[in-house]
């Protein structure tokens, strides 16, 4: 990995604030141009190049702006002061949150998918992969069976496609006091937008398990559905789906129990939910 003198001097950054690592990059706040920055140093694990890529399509609707970047690391435009909207929600305004994120995903999905991106269908593989693992004690087979069929369901009769941010929930969208609610870390996948509030049905995960909870989880559903003019079955279904998927994910990842029953937990919901 390049040192990040190196990047320092690339682009003239002045370091403004101590670096944090990640299992999946090295971040150090700078000023770029005497602005407030982000320079993201991807690790072997990331790829900074999606998230740039995704960046690139958004152009700073409702997301940071990409400044400059090559193939291992970007300065990003800086939210400030930065706070995420999972505080909003723990100070007790879930319903201004849910909003928040629906408002988000209207000026996120834009125009016609740019390139080569995977889509849910190439998402919902995790399912193949965790039935190839073998059954997982807190992962009954007849739960995997149910969340894939209403994914392959759901995925057959999307409407309109989008590129889509893949990972929109309370932590990866920050306040600016100029810009207002900005997202960061997006993923990439390409589908509609009814798929892309299943991530936020379950979080914030760090205020588990007020997310597990039928009657927060139907108002979500309801701002969703009357904001963005969803039917509320496939918010429901989605979510429903995308949850066990998730939960896959955990389990491939080797996580711990505790974030697989969390992930779980929701997902119990979102079936209880279902017509």
């Amino acid at each position: 990995m390049t040192d990040v003198s190196d990047y320092l001097d690339r682009w003239s950054l002045t370091p403004d604030g101590p670096e944090v690592k990640t299992p999946r990059a090295r971040v150090l706040p700078v000023r770029y141009k005497g602005a407030p920055a982000i320079l993201k140093i991807a690790s072997a694990a990331s790829d900074e190049n999606n998230a740039s890529r995704a960046l690139a399509h958004f152009a700073g609707r409702g997301a940071v702006r990409v400044l400059a970047g090559d193939d291992h690391a970007l300065v990003l435009e800086r939210a400030v002061p930065g706070t995420s909207l999972t505080d909003l929600v723990a100070a007790g305004h879930d319903d201004a949150a849910t909003a928040v994120i629906a408002e988000t995903m209207r000026a996120l999905h834009h125009g016609e998918p740019p390139g080569d991106w995977p889509t849910v269908e190439d998402w919902a593989d995790g399912f193949r992969r965790q039935r190839e693992r073998g059954e997982h004690r807190l992962m009954p087979a007849a739960l995997l069976d149910r969340a894939e069929g209403t994914f392959h369901a759901l995925a057959a009769s999307q409407g309109r496609r989008y590129l889509l941010h893949g990972d929109l929930h309370h932590d990866n969208i920050l306040s600016d006091s100029h810009r207002g609610w900005l997202v960061v870390d997006p993923k990439g996948v390409v589908g509609e937008t009814a798929y892309e509030t299943a991530m936020s049905l379950g979080n914030p995960v760090r205020l588990h398990p007020f997310a597990a909870d039928a009657g927060v989880m139907e108002r979500r559903v309801a701002i969703y559905a009357e904001r963005l003019g969803l039917d509320r079955r496939q918010v429901i279904g989605w979510a429903f789906a995308h949850l066990v998927l998730s939960t896959c994910w955990h389990i491939e990842d080797g996580d711990p129990e505790a974030d697989i029953g969390k992930s779980l937990a929701a997902a119990e919901v979102a079936r209880s939910l279902q017509p």
